[in-house]
């Protein structure tokens, strides 16, 4: 098959309109990070250090993958897949939404995920996110210092809520001495 005429420039890319790391807080609900920009996820991944990115498109899509995945992480050290375990197919899409759980992430780095074929019935293309996390950083500045030790305390004992979610840290759903700490120990690090 032949198209003609050729195109002029680069087959336009289906544009996310939101990108997020999304976390459960215990029973207090789930709480949604903005990616996009300088957003900075700054909560525990836990012991095999999950997160979950999902990305919302205008229109409804398909993920086709590029021949063996679905996704990857193509910039920093991490995997997609989740529990510790590698898998570039464990993309799940629904409607507009692809979500895409990331698995041995490496704190204190900015990462891109790339996934692969996504198409909206008019554009089609890889499309890459970004992603940056640091433990503690919940002022979402870039540093964990003394600003974010101060404001973890300042919600200790709060309810965990959409104005604090930040804080709880550990995303247990309780902002606590275990949050506090993490936010201390954490302390002195840097986005690169």
């Amino acid at each position: 098959a032949y198209a003609w005429p050729l195109p002029t420039g680069p087959l336009a890319v289906p544009a996310p309109t939101s990108v997020v790391s999304r976390k459960t807080h215990g029973g207090a609900g789930t709480f949604d990070i903005n990616l996009l920009g300088s957003g900075v996820e700054c909560r525990s991944g836990g012991a095999t250090h999950d997160y979950t990115v999902v990305v919302t498109f205008a229109n409804n899509v398909t993920v086709s993958g590029n021949g063996s995945v679905k996704a990857e992480v193509t910039a920093g050290s991490a995997q997609v897949g989740s529990a510790g375990t590698a898998n570039g197919n464990s993309v799940s899409v629904s409607g507009s939404v692809v979500t895409v759980p990331i698995t041995n992430v490496a704190n204190a780095q900015r990462l891109s995920v790339t996934i692969y074929g996504v198409n909206d019935g008019t554009n089609t293309g890889n499309v890459v996110v970004p992603m940056a996390v640091l433990l503690g950083d919940t002022t979402g500045n870039g540093t964990v210092d003394g600003s974010d030790v101060s404001q973890t305390k300042a919600q200790s004992g709060a309810a965990t809520d959409s104005t604090n979610f930040r804080e709880d840290v550990t995303a247990d759903g309780n902002i606590d001495a275990s949050d506090v700490s993490v936010v201390k120990a954490s302390s002195g690090t840097a986005l690169p």
